[in-house]
């Protein structure tokens, strides 16, 4: 037997079930695809991390700006100071709709008040100023 017929031999051998854990990933992966898929039809649960963690039920049609009266509400913060992020990326758009976010937690933050230092710490003093010097 040559090394070619053994080569032309495997190539042309009907694929075969890698085993049992290739089934068990591949049943994981459909329950996790049809669980998304079900988020797209109706309801879905939002966490919002505040100063405590609220759970939200979510339906279509609602937006961001639902989410922004209801911790303005249940953390007694000002509106205009509360800001919502989510993984990282600020949500400003109150028209957005909720179910397009791929993310399942929301993250707020309230806006710091901040400006120009003022006073001897923004002045840069060069080198040889430092008193042990």
């Amino acid at each position: 037997m040559s090394f070619s017929f053994f080569l032309l031999h495997r190539v042309n051998k009907p694929a075969v079930s890698i085993g049992p854990l290739y089934e068990r990933v591949k049943l994981a992966y459909l329950a996790r695809e049809q669980e998304v898929n079900s988020h797209a039809g109706g309801k879905m649960q939002l966490f919002v991390r505040a100063e405590n963690t609220h759970t939200l039920n979510v339906q279509d049609g609602q937006c961001i700006g639902d989410v922004r009266s209801f911790v303005c509400t249940a953390e007694n913060l000002p509106q205009a100071e509360v800001r919502l992020y989510a993984a990282g990326t600020p949500l400003d758009n109150d028209a957005l709709l909720l179910n397009t976010l791929q993310v399942d937690t929301i993250d707020v933050s309230v806006a710091l008040k901040g400006g120009k230092v003022h006073g001897s710490l923004s002045r840069w003093k060069g080198e040889g100023t430092d008193p042990k010097s």
